[in-house]
């Protein structure tokens, strides 16, 4: 049995989150927010064979929820992503700590008993 939630690099859910759904239900967001998610050219075969083989190499694991840490896949989906794009790996994993220790995503306050 596959359990994939939120199976997005952190730019990927960074992207998503700037245009919330308009409504308290969560996680719920404006399906409009997705046209203005960038996309890698798929017509470039470097992109495309290092995101796909990023895809068949956990394609069947297990990914924990945003709110359980910046685990091992996401960490493994970034640097897919910034090898791809050529982005700085560094900047996008302290966004990815932060995004997991984010109120809204993490379901507390800062501050709170849970960590």
């Amino acid at each position: 049995m596959r359990h994939r939630k939120n199976p997005y690099s952190t730019p990927g859910r960074l992207a998503i989150m700037r245009l919330p759904g308009k409504t308290f239900d969560f996680p719920l967001y404006n399906p409009a927010s997705w046209l203005t998610v960038p996309m890698p050219d798929i017509n470039d075969q470097d992109v495309v064979a290092a995101l796909g083989a990023c895809w068949e190499e956990t394609r069947d694991e297990i990914v924990p929820q945003y709110r359980d840490g910046y685990t091992d896949i996401r960490r493994r989906w970034d640097q897919a992503v910034c090898g791809a794009l050529g982005w700085d790996i560094d900047e996008i994993s302290k966004l990815g700590e932060l995004l997991a220790r984010e109120p809204h995503v993490k379901g507390v306050a800062a501050g709170q008993w849970k960590q």
